[in-house]
């Protein structure tokens, strides 16, 4: 919006010198005899109508000045880019207070298109300090979350990486809105729709949303935290993806699930060599599978490649803390953890049925699973002990996720809830 102004006083200032140009060449007796505001003065008072009128004078006085004629279409450029200007800066102020503010938003770009014209709504950040800013766009608990897109119970298609979080702010599909893409502050409060794209693979660094696009063949993008300047990256099928620093690095299942990378601007593609799963990068190393579950591996960015868990069907790989989680069968589902390196394998919890995630949260260990008779369940367990478990209040657990401040989320077919694993409640979020 500065140099939207900016632009304006520099177009008036050289307006102002092509008009006192042209009343050194071309003198108009008749106006130099009234004591009426010279068209300079006029211009620079923003009194367009008269400026015209005064143009037009000096045009009677000489129909063959060219300069006088675009002179006048310089003045109705500069009242046309200050009205313009004005409209923005009201936009830009009642955006705070209308209630749906993407519909706001929305409406008033296709008025603007009506009318020819292009809405500019200055960009404000989701984040106080850089000290909020994610170095690495999506945390490893919240690129394992997953939902089927027909929602609970059906046979549709499953889309992970739902969530994402950075600073204040939590950013997440909504199922009871198509899958579009929402923000919402940490813990409650000031829903706002961001872009009505099936999105998926969220990752938020700064100023910028990066996601899959799932209903454009899972190609990559980027959208501003506010909505906009969404932007096309790259048109390979996607499968996964990470952000770190300047970088993507993604699953490419268009190349035999091959992972790449690829610069946040979309330049500088290229293949890493490796081919799996991506889970998600931690540090300088992605985490990835082989296609039969059976090989954990974990590439450094800077190009080496070492196995971590061979020969071993696994599910659900995660991150907590200095840990990496992950199910394994063992006659019945086992979660298990180990040192990034793949050292220390420890066995945590036995399960009776089906485990689906698993997230610890203020000491407490919570745990999605369906058990033998059929009941999804979502269970807390004190961290320490794993005995006991507490049935919390919650009868679909699709995904656990977590925010910069650590406070705990379920997201299902029947939308988003916050966990108070102290409490033991599980509150709707709208």
């Amino acid at each position: 919006m500065k140099d939207e102004k900016e632009m304006c006083a520099r177009m008036k200032k050289a307006l102002c010198l092509a008009l006192a140009a042209l009343t050194l060449l071309c003198f108009v007796p008749a106006a130099a005899e009234t004591s009426s505001p010279s068209v300079d003065t006029l211009v620079q008072d923003g009194n367009y109508t008269d400026a015209l009128a005064a143009v037009e004078k000096i045009i009677q006085a000489d129909p063959h000045n060219d300069e006088a004629y675009l002179l006048k279409v310089r003045i109705r450029l500069l009242a046309l880019k200050e009205a313009n200007q004005a409209l923005n800066d009201m936009i830009a102020e009642d955006i705070g207070s209308v209630q749906d503010r993407y519909a706001y938003v929305e409406t008033s770009k296709a008025l603007y298109a009506t009318a020819g014209f292009m809405l500019t709504i200055p960009f404000t950040p989701d984040y106080a300090s850089s000290a909020e800013v994610n170095a690495e766009g999506g945390f490893p608990q919240n690129l394992n979350t997953g939902l089927w897109l027909s929602g609970k119970g059906g046979d549709g298609t499953a889309i992970n990486g739902l969530f994402a979080a950075q600073g204040p702010w939590i950013y997440f599909v909504d199922p009871l809105d198509n899958f579009y893409l929402y923000k919402m502050r940490a813990g409650g409060g000031d829903k706002q729709k961001v872009l009505a794209v099936v999105a998926a693979s969220l990752n938020v660094c700064g100023d910028w949303i990066y996601y899959r696009a799932v209903d454009e063949n899972n190609k990559i993008y980027k959208v501003r935290t506010d909505g906009s300047e969404n932007t096309l990256l790259c048109e390979d099928d996607c499968a996964n993806l990470c952000v770190k620093d300047e970088w993507i690095y993604y699953e490419n299942a268009g190349d035999d699930h091959t992972l790449y990378t690829i610069n946040i601007d979309g330049s500088q593609r290229r293949s890493l060599g490796e081919k799996g799963t991506l889970h998600f990068l931690s540090d300088v190393y992605l985490y990835y599978s082989s296609q039969d579950e059976k090989t954990l591996s974990r590439l450094n960015i800077w190009g080496e490649a070492e196995t971590i868990l061979k020969k071993t069907w696994h599910i659900g790989l995660t991150q907590i803390g200095d840990r990496l989680y992950y199910t394994v069968d063992q006659k019945g589902m086992v979660i298990m953890s180990m040192n990034p390196d793949g050292s220390d394998q420890t066995e945590v919890l036995r399960v009776d049925g089906k485990a689906y995630c698993y997230a610890v949260s203020q000491g407490k260990f919570i745990f999605s699973t369906r058990s033998t008779d059929n009941e999804e369940l979502l269970l807390c367990y004190d961290q320490l002990t794993m005995q006991d478990p507490v049935k919390l209040p919650s009868d679909s657990t699709s995904a656990l996720c977590v925010d910069a401040a650590g406070n705990l989320y379920v997201l299902n077919a029947d939308g988003l809830y916050l966990i108070d694993p102290i409490g033991q409640t599980v509150s709707k979020l709208e």
